[in-house]
């Protein structure tokens, strides 16, 4: 993480014990971080010393710099004395992304900084998400016709004049 250029960054990841490569080169990547984010890691990362290659949730137990390995843990025992259910810590990656496409932001956005190697595959995990874009986009593109066409009959043009074909003509 860099507080100086407040972006994180995803060079390798920590699974079972060991230091992992991502699947792709697309899951090394420098995301931007959350304002928010930022200000209330601020605090925790002064304190607790770390550093821009330092894991952000450390092992207490250990002098190096290896992560939490109760990190899951904790997270269900908080959950639970919160009365939410229980989820991992992989569930709050899925749940920004459908924030970010509830947002607004471009699939090419959310397949960035979620790593994907394509935005096939973030379609694939997210397209239930946009169940109404369909009519939407059919919405829109019917508001776009109408108006060239009413500009058009305004300026006295009909639709296949402009073209250059005869209405039996393909255009």
């Amino acid at each position: 993480m860099s507080q100086r250029d407040k972006r994180i960054r995803v060079t390798n990841s920590w699974s079972r014990g060991c230091y992992t490569e991502p699947k792709t080169e697309a899951g090394k990547r420098s995301i931007p971080m959350l304002p928010i984010l930022e200000k209330r890691l601020e605090g925790y990362i002064k304190r607790e010393n770390i550093g821009e290659e330092d894991f952000l949730f450390r092992s207490p137990k250990s002098k190096d710099n290896n992560p939490y390995p109760g990190l899951g843990r904790q997270l269900k025992k908080a959950l639970n004395v919160a009365g939410i259910r229980p989820v991992t810590p992989h569930s709050f990656r899925h749940s920004f992304a459908t924030l970010m496409i509830g947002s607004g932001a471009s699939i090419v956005a959310v397949s960035k900084v979620m790593g994907h190697k394509s935005i096939k595959i973030t379609l694939d995990r997210y397209s239930h998400l946009f169940p109404q874009d369909l009519d939407n986009a059919i919405a829109k593109a019917t508001q776009t016709i109408e108006s060239i066409l009413s500009d058009r009959q305004d300026e006295g043009e009909s639709p296949t004049e402009s073209s250059g074909s005869s209405p039996d003509e393909p255009a």
